[in-house]
């Protein structure tokens, strides 16, 4: 994720904005190589690049436009419905930032580690190749886009008076991480659909992988390791959608079992 000014999960041009992002086994990590990801983490992954080509090839204008209605604003935001044309107008960009990335490497790399983290977390959820039905695919997208909400949200809550914008998918990959380290330190029996074995929000792993992902990400943004000369890492949304992922997978979990 970046924000633009940008801060990743992303600054564009001219605005300021942030930018947030095969086993062995029967059932393990190993048996269930990302690059054979579930069918619908590939067509996620089209929708973000079709999106993201549409927008680069708009003139100049109405890209502008895009932006400002698409991307998140904290202060915008902040500034309730009135000003954001409608309850509607203020939730948008919640979601819709998502698809919007400052450029090509920050389209890349969220793609890429969207492959990574979403194929596992797709089978969990019972999201396979083959007669695996709607609901899991519908599980899969409503988890993603809810922690990259939560992303923004958190992004929003501790840069209330930012003049920068916020775009990219990275809050929901960070989400999706989140998702799967609740069970990747299990079983490998566990990364299969229809496993109730998920490490407790306080397991030892789940606390010293957190820990890690969450200083890494500072880490990253504060040293600068954005994706073009105007976007820097937004880690408040990669923080926030992870954390969000951690604790409300299991309730995704559950209905993918129901």
């Amino acid at each position: 994720m970046t924000n633009s000014n940008e801060p990743i999960e992303g600054p564009w041009s001219q605005n300021p904005r942030a930018r947030g992002g095969g086993g062995r086994g029967p059932g393990g990590l190993n048996a269930a190589p990302i690059f054979n990801a579930p069918g619908v983490v590939i067509w996620t992954i089209g929708f973000l690049v079709v999106a993201a080509l549409v927008v680069w090839m708009l003139p100049v204008r109405l890209e502008n436009q895009v932006e400002r209605w698409g991307a998140v604003k904290p202060l915008l935001f902040l500034a309730g419905p009135k000003d954001n044309g409608g309850v509607f107008g203020m939730i948008l960009p919640l979601f819709s930032h998502m698809a919007l990335h400052a450029n090509v490497m920050h389209l890349f790399f969220n793609a890429l580690w969207l492959l990574a983290f979403g194929a596992p977390v797709a089978r969990r959820l019972g999201a396979t190749n083959s007669h695996s039905g709607i609901w899991p695919a519908f599980l899969f997208v409503s988890f993603f886009a809810v922690t990259g909400a939560a992303g923004a949200l958190f992004y929003i809550a501790l840069n209330t008076k930012a003049m920068v914008i916020l775009v990219g998918a990275s809050g929901g990959v960070s989400g999706l991480l989140g998702g799967l380290i609740r069970f990747a330190f299990q079983r490998p029996a566990y990364f299969t659909q229809g496993s109730t074995g998920l490490a407790p929000l306080f397991d030892r792993n789940v606390l010293i992988w957190s820990a890690i992902i969450i200083v890494v990400n500072i880490a990253m943004a504060y040293a600068g390791l954005g994706v073009g000369q105007a976007t820097s890492i937004a880690w408040e949304a990669h923080v926030g959608g992870y954390l969000f992922g951690l604790i409300v997978f299991p309730f995704f979990d559950w209905l993918a079992r129901r």
